[in-house]
């Protein structure tokens, strides 16, 4: 063992991950760092026929189109594995940069990580793209541990077949052999009667989770969208301030359309996407949101971190976590059968979700974005949208995700600062 290994794992002993006397144990994100998706679009756009080519002919590319974008989502996911998981430790892997390794040094290393202090192994979307990811989830399998996605639902046999079909399909349309594929893609074996528990987990709330997820990160790439301005420009305490005819657009097209249509259905979750934008700028402009999970009549108690450096992905995933504490909240009072009801019966002005949301709407502008009750009743409206949501998915599936030009074509056409159809 190198002297660089033995005194990164002597410096998680130093934190006590072997023990699990301060937290209940230690979950390890698998990200793509140096390859993934995004390094074999690369390699299929420049012609390349391996990764050590991408990388020694052109590196500046490959550092700014792979490994940054890659390093950048998985703070971004290790931040939410964190926040859903307060309790455990987390470790991100793209946080230890050894100039010298090889990628054989960094295997090695990680998998000494693994063995000697990882509970659970969480996997992140593109990790089946990653050589790297197939081999620690490989290791994880034969140790018998869990390995789950970020929101905590374990990885099953079948699971991984289907996406696994799915990675290598793409890759074979990209133009890869089948060589190239088995080279990059090993397979994975799954121990029989290995049972794996999944830290936490619901379907519907899981695919809003994600379908938001994506659509924000799409949405933060178009860094000209002027979410900041619209939200200084739409005021306090103006509940007919420029926010609401944006999200008006998208409500009455979930409306027209019907809920149970994939139209409606996706414009719904755009909307949903908005509302979770103008709730990001809220809190950015005017502080952080009191605890969720209290009533209305309930003075307001703020314990969450704020701060204006935050990153656009630090200010989703601090979003999401907050809406997820909500969630839970709101599932004492109310049943998913009784969500499911009122969703069947529409969008209309006498309609459940309706008065529901107008209500919190209309709080919210009364006490003013720049009050701590203010913004809860914000944060209220945004969970209540997020609970149509899911009821949604529950009862139709996942609607598709809009069509759209791509983040840079945007920039390249010069539509940035203007409406978008997908905003």
């Amino acid at each position: 063992m190198d002297k660089i290994t033995s005194a990164i794992l002597d410096a998680l002993r130093c934190l006590g991950v072997h023990r699990g006397t301060a937290v209940r144990g230690t979950i390890y994100v698998t990200v793509p760092i140096t390859s993934g998706i995004r390094q074999f679009n690369l390699m299929a756009k420049l012609g390349c026929k391996s990764s050590a080519e991408l990388r020694e002919k052109h590196r500046d590319r490959w550092l700014k189109e792979v490994k940054k974008p890659n390093q950048e989502e998985a703070a971004a996911y290790t931040l939410m594995v964190q926040i859903l998981n307060p309790h455990f430790l987390v470790l991100n892997p793209a946080e230890i940069e050894v100039a010298e390794w090889s990628q054989d040094q960094y295997n090695d290393m990680w998998d000494e990580v693994l063995l000697r202090f990882c509970h659970t192994l969480v996997v992140t979307p593109d990790w089946v793209f990653s050589r790297g990811g197939r081999l620690e989830v490989q290791r994880m399998l034969s140790l018998g541990r869990p390995v789950t996605d970020v929101f905590g639902n374990a990885l099953t046999e079948g699971s991984f077949e289907r996406i696994d079909q799915q990675a290598r399909l793409q890759l074979a349309e990209m133009g890869f052999t089948e060589d190239q594929i088995s080279q990059y893609l090993p397979k994975i074996e799954f121990p029989r009667g290995v049972h794996q528990p999944p830290l936490l987990g619901d379907t519907a709330f899981d695919n809003v989770m994600n379908w938001v997820i994506t659509e924000r990160f799409w949405q933060n790439k178009v860094s000209d969208f002027p979410d900041l301005s619209r939200t200084r420009e739409h005021g306090t305490h103006n509940e007919d301030g420029v926010w609401k005819p944006k999200l008006d657009k998208y409500f009455q097209r979930a409306k027209s359309s019907g809920l149970s249509t994939d139209a409606g259905g996706t414009n719904l979750l755009v909307y949903l996407t908005l509302s979770v934008a103008m709730l990001e700028n809220v809190t950015s402009l005017y502080g952080p949101l009191p605890e969720p999970g209290v009533q209305s009549n309930v003075s307001p108690t703020i314990n969450q971190l704020h701060s204006p450096d935050m990153t656009p992905n630090q200010q989703l995933a601090m979003t999401m976590s907050w809406l997820k504490r909500e969630h839970d909240y709101v599932r004492e009072w109310f049943t998913r059968e009784e969500d499911d009801k009122n969703t069947r019966q529409g969008l209309g002005n006498n309609s459940w979700w309706y008065r529901q949301l107008r209500k919190y709407w209309h709080r919210a502008h009364h006490f003013g974005l720049d009050s701590p009750n203010g913004r809860r009743q914000l944060g209220k409206f945004v969970s209540t949208v997020f609970g149509l949501a899911m009821s949604r998915i529950s009862i139709w599936g996942v609607p598709p995700y809009p069509e759209r030009k791509s983040a840079d074509d945007l920039h390249k056409r010069g539509f940035f600062g203007v409406d978008q159809s997908g905003d």
